[in-house]
């Protein structure tokens, strides 16, 4: 590891070079590779995105143990449409707090780990917003400063309280609800071959997907699809076909907050046109059309590219 300055904060870090991957240890960030094909167009990308919502996402999988994040152009901006990025300030402020509570062995147990005072603990722009989100915490009561001394902070009961419910409502469902067009002509081995096995081999075969059609149940088929999407820990709608309920489904689970990846088939995303121009599949609906749809061509396309974007937004 030579020293050199982190490409996403631009912090003082460690770094190396392998095979194409560039590897660094950032106090901020922490560990994380970015691959040559992002680096090589150094800083102009990363003008158009939110660096400090990317070094946000890595010190948060670093958090859960997965050090091994590689950045590249291919995922860069899926990583900032994740569902685990803040939307908010509270939302940010509760990212501090469960990263406390990660670290909190008892009730008002102080906490010293340095990562606390770095700005991604929390997805800060910077370390003056890490410092105005922690006052916002302190003024609640939920956070109290163990001064500069001490060089740490606890959380107070209600803080620890808050923290515990806000992890207690991180979701643990083990399946992931599928919503499609049952047409066996035109979906065949989509679910089999692509879907079902993306989402296997992208959580390490902790997950599964699953198509109402595929569980028994004596339920109306809508309730069984409401509590299915409720359940899940996320959705993956394709949209090929255009089918009425799948646009529905889809919007449910966003109405709830849940992640939903969008699919959908290029010749149904593009649309088609015969010799004479005639419109043979109108193109996808312009509501969902600046979304950040998974468009494939082949089953095996569409597994390669869902198990990227599991592993970059979901897990």
């Amino acid at each position: 590891m030579e020293d050199c300055k982190c490409i996403i904060c631009g912090s003082s870090a460690r770094g190396n070079s392998s095979r194409g991957i560039r590897f660094y240890e950032c106090p901020n960030c922490g560990h994380f590779s970015v691959s040559r094909n992002l680096e090589d167009r150094d800083v102009d990308i990363h003008e158009q995105i939110a660096k400090h919502l990317l070094s946000g996402y890595i010190r948060e999988q670093n958090e859960h143990g997965r050090v091994d994040t590689i950045i590249s152009n291919k995922n860069v901006f899926d990583i900032l449409n994740s569902p685990i990025i803040p939307k908010s300030l509270e939302e940010q402020e509760e990212k501090f707090l469960l990263a406390m509570e990660r670290r909190t062995k008892y009730l008002s147990h102080p906490v010293k780990d340095p990562v606390m005072h770095q700005p991604a603990i929390c997805y800060a722009y910077n370390d003056e917003e890490r410092k105005a989100l922690i006052r916002s915490l302190e003024g609640r009561g939920l956070v109290k400063s163990l001064g500069a001394v001490a060089d740490g902070y606890a959380l107070t009961y209600s803080g620890l309280k808050l923290a515990q419910k806000l992890k207690s409502e991180v979701s643990n469902s083990n399946f992931a609800f599928v919503a499609m067009w049952f047409n066996e002509k035109e979906m065949a081995g989509v679910f089999d071959e692509a879907i079902k096995p993306a989402v296997k081999i992208a959580s390490g075969e902790q997950l599964s997907a699953f198509r109402v059609d595929q569980k028994e149940h004596n339920d109306d088929i809508t309730d069984e699809i409401i509590a299915g999407i409720k359940d899940s820990r996320f959705v993956i709608a394709d949209m090929t076909g255009y089918r009425g309920g799948v646009y529905y489904e889809a919007g449910y689970a966003r109405g709830l907050g849940k992640p939903v990846i969008l699919t959908c088939r290029k010749d149904w995303f593009d649309g088609e046109l015969d010799c004479n121009g005639n419109v043979i599949k109108e193109k996808i609906h312009l509501d969902i059309n600046h979304l950040n749809v998974i468009v494939w061509s082949t089953n095996d396309e569409l597994k390669e590219r869902l198990i990227s974007r599991i592993k970059a937004t979901i897990l």
